[in-house]
């Protein structure tokens, strides 16, 4: 966002007080937040509200009254085409509603469809689906994940689904996510978060979904 004089916007929107200068002293001292996926909750209570609410209570300039917005963590609402359908009218194609499937490789949107979830046969995000594999896959794979990674003392492996070379000590460390590696953990919450056919599924189309930067930022801190 480009600067406004007086703070970032919409924080400089706000009408003069204390309120205002709250805002725009909150907005200077912003940083990217993240999603602890391997937080001890996250085994109870699986993935934040935050992300499935369908709307949210936000503070809105210039008088800081509460608004309800939809939420724009939940989903991407898509505005052009993207990808290409195997053919018109078919079962991979998302306008087909109840006889949608998972499409084998790349997904087709058309604009004013949104990101999805752990996809239903209808096209939707089964949140109940949702939240139970991000339980699982808390308590299996993302909380003893993270012991594991600080196990293993050679960053090479520590940080690549392998290392390009046998490394003294891991005389298998070319085999493909034979040690833990935060590459290959970062890649359990894309298949937990995706399921079957969802957005965070695809290499080509998880940025779409506005989890995906909550949990790069995870990564990367």
């Amino acid at each position: 966002h480009e600067r406004e004089r007086d703070g970032w916007p919409p924080a400089g929107r706000y009408s003069q007080g204390s309120v205002r200068n709250a805002y725009i002293k909150a907005a200077n001292r912003l940083r990217f937040p993240y999603w602890d996926w391997a937080a001890e909750v996250t085994g109870t209570r699986g993935i934040p509200d935050v992300f499935t609410n369908n709307t949210l209570m936000v503070n809105t300039p210039p008088y800081n009254l509460p608004t309800r917005a939809a939420n724009p963590m939940r989903a991407f609402s898509f505005t052009k085409t993207t990808g290409t359908p195997f053919g018109v009218g078919d079962q991979y194609n998302p306008q087909n509603g109840a006889l949608y499937a998972v499409p084998p490789g790349s997904v087709y949107m058309a604009p004013g469809y949104s990101t999805i979830r752990q996809p239903t046969r209808g096209y939707a995000t089964n949140d109940t689906l949702l939240t139970e594999a991000v339980k699982i896959s808390a308590l299996t794979t993302f909380i003893p994940g993270v012991y594991e990674l600080f196990q293993v003392p050679d960053f090479r492996v520590f940080s690549n689904h392998y290392a390009t070379a046998p490394i003294r000590g891991y005389q298998n460390a070319t085999q493909f996510l034979y040690y833990a590696s935060i590459e290959g953990l970062h890649d359990s919450i894309h298949r937990a978060v995706g399921g079957l056919g969802g957005h965070m599924r695809f290499n080509t189309m998880a940025a779409f979904d506005p989890i995906f930067f909550f949990h790069h930022s995870n990564v990367d801190r």
